[in-house]
């Protein structure tokens, strides 16, 4: 945690609760009685490691798992490119044209002749 607190400080996770807008005495009422929460979180570690997340932070886009863990700029910037050079190549290879809905500028110019 920030400022040297340690994360099992009741008082530092308190503040950081009140910190992110979470209601402290539901706050408190976890950190009393951790047990109450264990069967929620264990499903919640299960449910993220069948889509292959190892670590936190884990970083979805389109609900692909991207990586796990913290990383450079780099690396996001050489990810996010590559997403971006697949969609546009997926774009350039449809062969269907964008259906358009409405009237033509032939159809309104036979209309008023």
């Amino acid at each position: 945690m920030e400022g040297g607190h340690p994360p099992s400080d009741r008082a530092s996770l308190l503040r950081a609760a009140g910190d992110v807008g979470l209601d402290l005495d539901e706050a408190a009422a976890v950190l009393d009685d951790p047990a109450a929460y264990a069967d929620d979180v264990h499903g919640h570690l299960r449910a993220a490691a069948t889509r292959g997340v190892t670590g936190v932070p884990a970083f979805f886009l389109e609900d692909e798992l991207i990586t796990t863990g913290a990383i450079p700029v780099e690396h996001w910037i050489a990810v996010l490119s590559k997403i971006i050079a697949s969609k546009q190549k997926q774009q350039a290879t449809t062969t269907a044209p964008p259906t358009v809905h409405g009237a033509s500028c032939s159809d309104s110019d036979d209309a008023a002749s």
